[in-house]
């Protein structure tokens, strides 16, 4: 859990750092993620689409807490905060659910 915790600090500064570059490295060339009904397949995808994500939200902010970790996979509640273009303020709460290969890339991400 302790390990955990700190790969989850890490990802959150990731995230927190608005860079899609530096968020998509954390994940393999054959991820897969979901994020509500969309599907992202490989790290060129979730790249592509975390630039265009991120490039409309302001003032972002994640804060990830770790709900429970086993053998390569990771319970997390998020809670995101961010601005659009036009200053209006928005709030996400939900659990994402990360599988780990052997190296600590993600394999898999799920936004419940």
């Amino acid at each position: 859990m302790d390990s955990a915790a700190a790969r989850l600090k890490l990802l959150e500064n990731d995230y927190n750092s608005l860079d899609a570059t530096t968020i998509s490295v954390n994940f393999t060339g054959q991820a897969e993620v979901r994020i509500g009904t969309q599907f992202l397949n490989g790290r060129k995808d979730i790249y592509q689409y975390l630039c265009k994500d991120l490039a409309a939200k302001k003032d972002y902010h994640l804060k990830l807490d770790l709900w429970g970790a086993l053998k390569g996979r990771m319970a997390v509640r998020y809670e995101l905060e961010w601005t659009d273009e036009s200053e209006k303020p928005f709030k996400s709460y939900g659990v994402q659910v990360f599988q780990f290969d052997d190296n600590g890339l993600k394999l898999q991400l799920r936004l419940l």
